[in-house]
């Protein structure tokens, strides 16, 4: 912006607002070069947060004005509108130019090398853009250039791209969880195996011996003291004391989980 005021020599005090400068310079300038010169132009609004910093200018031939006759007057041009439009087409055509104020010439050029399709679903794009706040005041030249590059489609193939991301990581979570639980099944399943291979393994009196000691260890928990007088070392609660005298019992778990993942294809 600041070289636009540079090259058009406009005091550092005028026009401060961007609405201001808009209104009395781009917008004259659009008028007077359409109605007078042989180009006219669109302008796209770049932001930078909420602040405009930017405008691209996108400029084109003006051919009502390409030609003039000796007495001054703008000599009559073929007129492209003459160029046969479907019924279809034709509404479009209206759509464009008084709805969204694109030039006439330019209206009518887009139907001719652009699918219905095409514009009528950066029409939607544009208006949604519109309303999420992301396209600039300027909304005839934003709309023209998302039906001429399509914005429309590459959102799409963005979308399909998210989703198939969102896809991937819902199926890499579902993976992890399965492997998750399958590693506690086979901790579980280790453990009650190596605690029943321990247990048999100690004649009567080891047992009597080992259930006392492990007494000594929770005394401090009733419930626990209470579940092993009556259940002895099949108690859930004689567990850890008898997993703590397992010789290397981490050691063989992580293998054992480790080789039956493996099996299992984890």
């Amino acid at each position: 912006l600041q070289e636009i005021r540079t090259i058009l020599k406009i005091d550092d005090g005028k026009y401060k607002q961007y609405g201001h400068f808009k209104a009395k310079v781009i917008s004259v300038a659009q008028r007077e070069l359409n109605d007078k010169t042989d180009i006219f132009f669109e302008f796209e609004e770049i932001k930078q947060g909420r602040k405009i910093v930017k405008i691209k200018f996108l400029i084109y031939k003006n051919s009502r004005n390409a030609g003039y006759i000796e007495n001054g007057d703008i000599e009559p041009l073929e007129d492209v509108s003459k160029n046969k439009l479907t019924q279809q087409q034709e509404g479009l055509k209206t759509k464009l130019i008084d709805e969204y104020k694109l030039n006439k010439k330019i209206a009518i050029e887009l139907i001719q090398s652009v699918s219905v399709e095409q514009i009528e679903k950066n029409i939607v794009y544009t208006q949604n853009e519109h309303k999420k706040g992301k396209v600039s005041q300027n909304f005839s030249g934003y709309l023209l250039k998302a039906i001429k590059d399509n914005y429309a489609s590459k959102i799409s193939l963005f979308e399909e791209d998210e989703k198939k991301r969102k896809g991937d990581i819902k199926k890499a979570q579902a993976l992890a969880e399965r492997k998750e639980k399958h590693q506690e099944k086979l901790s579980k399943e280790f453990s009650k195996a190596q605690k029943e291979v321990f247990i048999k393994a100690l004649d009567n009196e080891a047992q009597k011996k080992l259930v006392s000691e492990i007494l000594e260890e929770v005394k401090l928990d009733s419930f626990a003291v209470s579940h092993i007088k009556k259940k002895g070392l099949t108690s859930p609660s004689a567990y850890m004391g008898i997993i703590k005298r397992i010789d290397n019992f981490e050691g063989k778990r992580n293998t054992y989980i480790k080789d039956k993942m493996k099996e299992a294809g984890f």
